[in-house]
C-alpha cells in the first residue's frame, strides 16, 4: 500500500519539448508535495495523447491558475 497517488498531466507544448505538440507526464502527489515521473508520452494530437492515458483513469480537467501550458489532468 502506498500513501500516495499519481496523476497524468497534459501539457501543449511544454517549454522542455518545444517540438512535440503534445506530453503527457506522470506525477505523484503525498499531500502537498510533488514528485515528478520521468515517464511521460509524446503525441501529435490530444485525442492521441488521451489514448495514451492508462485505463481507468477520469478527466480531473485543470484549475484556472494551472499554467497555460496544462490542457488537463488525469487522476
Amino acid at each position: 500500500m502506498t500513501d500516495r497517488l499519481y496523476i497524468w498531466v497534459i501539457y501543449h507544448r511544454p517549454l522542455d519539448f518545444p517540438d512535440v505538440p503534445y506530453v503527457a507526464r506522470r506525477q505523484w502527489v503525498r499531500g502537498d508535495e510533488i514528485e515528478y515521473d520521468p515517464d511521460h508520452f509524446e503525441a501529435d494530437t490530444l485525442e492521441e495523447i488521451r489514448a495514451k492515458i492508462p485505463w481507468g483513469l477520469v478527466k480531473i480537467g485543470r484549475y484556472p491558475d494551472d499554467d497555460p501550458v496544462i490542457v488537463e489532468c488525469w487522476m
